[in-house]
Parts: C-alpha cells; structure tokens; sequence
C-alpha cells in the first residue's frame, strides 16, 4: 500500500499548552487571595505530564507531616501508579499482562484492581462509550505508546481489532485480584481514568494527613477540598476550545466547586490531519475510528476524579447527542461545548423534554462565535453567577 502523509501536533507542543492550561486553572482559584495563613505548593513531572499541587494549612489541630515529608510520600505513590498503569512502561503491571498469552493469568495490585473494576463499570454505564480494552485501536491509529503510523487504518484491520475490544475478552475475580486474558491480541489502556485515580489517592492522603483545604491537579485533571485561600469556594476555569484564531488557551466559564473533582476531555490537542480531515486522539470503542462530531470539550464534575476523568472521555467518545442523553440518565455534572456554526447559545437541561433538553436559550453568558454549550441539571449549582 501507499505511504501516507500525516501531520501531527508535536508531544512538546501539547505538553507546553497542558502547562499553560493547569497554570490557568490554578491563578484562576488563586486570583487576589490574601488568606493570611502559609501556603505550600509544587509540581513536578509524573505520567508524561505535569502535576500542581495546592496546599493549606489545616484549620483545626497541625498535621504531624512537614510538607517536605508529604512531597516524598506524593512522589512514591505517583511512581507506584505508574508502575502499575503506564503503557509507556515495558515492566509495568498492565505492559506485563498486555504481553500475556492466551488464557493466562496475572495477580495484579490493589490499585490496578480498584482502576479496572471502576473502568469496567463506567463502561457497561456509558453503553460502550468508555472502554478499558480499546489499546489496540488506540495504537493503530498511532496514539499509543508505540511508533507512529504511516498510514491509516483499512476498515478490514478496524474490523479486525474491534473484536478485541469485546470485554469478555478478560476476567478479573473479585476475591484474589487475579487478571486472566482470553484471547492475546487483546490489551488494556487505562488512561482515560490512570491520572484521575492519582488525583484522589493524593487526595485521601492529605485528608489522612489532616489536612482539608487543597488542590491537586494531575494532567489537567483536579479535585479541590475544603475552602481556598480567601475562604470561599475554589474558582476553576473551563477552558475555551482552541481555534485557528484563537490559539492559546482562554476561559469559557468559571465554576465554583469545594469537595468535588473535575475533568475535561477535548478534541483540540491530541490529533493529527490527513487530506484536511481532522482526527482526535479520543477513539469511538463502538466504532473503532476517531470521534467525528461536532463535540469539542466535555467537563464532568464529580466526587470522585476518577469517575470524572472516564466519563469525561466516554461522553467526548459518544458525541453531543449520547452524551446528553447519558449525562441526564445518570444524573452527571456535565458541561459540553459544541461546534455550532456561528448560533453562540447556552442552553441547559430543564430548557426541554428530559432527554432532549435542547429547546430554549437558558443561559446568557458570552459563548464565543461558532460555539455553543450546555450544561446539565447536576452541573448548575457549580456555574459561577
């Protein structure tokens, strides 16, 4: 077959703009803050991106660790995760049961347990939309961990790897935290969820600790306790898409959130282009292609980043019309930003019928030009006024 061209954003370039992201996310919740009380914070480098972490002193009895002694533990329990998640790690936990033949078995960590048994059932809830098996379609269309493709994918070969994405392909009991595989070909990837577990073991650390104010951010993806530093409700930014006349980051809207996670998957960043066609990093499990649609952003708010940061990626997957549908069946936090041809309109979940909750503008915020958003009924006491 012939070779073919494909452009694709550099690695570099969407690690620098996930950092301007995160910075803005953070200055957002930190603007004009005189809190008189000592703030810790730092970052560093985990899962091929960028974690920030906020941290106040407690408001009742002193913790017994110094920071510098939370920053050590911090950095064990990222390097144990990605010991045990990375698909970029040839000895970790998931690269070695990737590599399992058929009907063969794997003890795996409790971690990697607790990630799979959410991911498996995020993926019955979403009907498909999330998948933790998708590995083999990700690395075919050349955004996994592996060398990048020269050409696309035939429908034959997309055919071929969706029957590995099946989820009878594996089995994991429940007593004993033992991983079989059923079929070789099959692989695991969880991603889509890997940073947003880091973020609530940090978490349940600090809390562990004592401490009740904080915000730790992996990835782009956060979860903020407690009160920031002026005493009110943490401010966090949704980022407005990125566009070819827009192309650095700015704010969408702003939301108010304290106990709870948030996660935001888009189409802007991970991609590449072929004959002018656009194609996300975010792969259809139901289709076995890229998603093609008019959805650019999912924010999900939860109480847990983990649940935020899988369905975040199964509604981006699923599309605006499914993602609504799902987000209004489940009762999610949901926050969409969609491609609309210039209509630049807000419309919310009780503006309609229950399941097609597009009817009346219900919101008149300043939606940019050729956008517009919605939000569910669960998302509405986060909205900034």
């Amino acid at each position: 077959m012939r070779s073919e061209r494909i452009t694709r954003k550099s690695r570099y370039q969407l690690l620098a703009a996930f950092s301007l992201v995160a910075a803005i996310l953070v200055l957002t919740g930190l603007a004009g803050c005189e809190r008189k009380m000592q703030m810790h914070q730092w970052s560093g480098q985990t899962m091929g991106t960028f974690y920030r972490i906020t941290l106040l002193p407690s408001r009742g009895p002193q913790p017994n660790h110094r920071t510098s002694e939370l920053r050590v533990q911090v950095d064990a329990l990222l390097r144990d995760i990605n010991r045990s998640m990375s698909t970029y790690q040839l000895d970790s936990e998931i690269s070695n049961f990737n590599s399992l033949e058929s009907e063969s078995c794997l003890l795996i960590s409790s971690d990697f347990a607790y990630v799979l048994a959410e991911a498996l059932t995020i993926a019955q809830a979403s009907e498909g939309a999330f998948n933790p098996l998708v590995a083999p379609l990700v690395n075919r269309w050349g955004f996994g961990p592996i060398a990048q493709v020269s050409r696309l994918p035939t429908d034959a070969e997309v055919k071929s790897l969706m029957a590995l994405t099946h989820l009878d392909n594996i089995s994991l009991t429940d007593t004993s935290d033992q991983l079989c595989k059923l079929n070789s070909r099959a692989q695991l990837d969880l991603s889509a969820i890997a940073k947003g577990y880091a973020v609530d073991r940090i978490a349940s650390l600090f809390t562990e600790q004592g401490y009740s104010d904080y915000l730790v951010d992996v990835g782009g993806e956060l979860r903020v306790s407690g009160l920031n530093p002026e005493g009110d409700r943490w401010r966090l930014a949704i980022e407005q898409p990125i566009t070819q006349a827009a192309a650095t980051p700015g704010i969408h809207e702003v939301v108010h959130v304290t106990d709870h996670a948030i996660a935001t998957s888009g189409d802007y960043r991970n991609f590449f282009e072929h004959e002018a066609q656009h194609y996300s990093h975010t792969i259809n499990p139901l289709t076995g292609y890229p998603a093609q649609h008019n959805l650019v952003s999912v924010t999900v708010i939860a109480k847990h980043a983990a649940t935020a940061d899988a369905w975040a990626t199964a509604l981006l997957a699923a599309g605006p019309e499914q993602a609504r549908y799902l987000a209004v069946k489940h009762g999610l936090a949901v926050y969409l930003i969609e491609r609309d041809n210039g209509r630049m309109v807000h419309y919310n979940e009780l503006s309609g019928s229950e399941l097609d909750p597009l009817g009346n503008i219900t919101r008149k915020n300043d939606v940019p030009k050729d956008f517009s958003a919605w939000h569910s009924r669960g998302f509405e006491s986060f909205l900034a006024e």
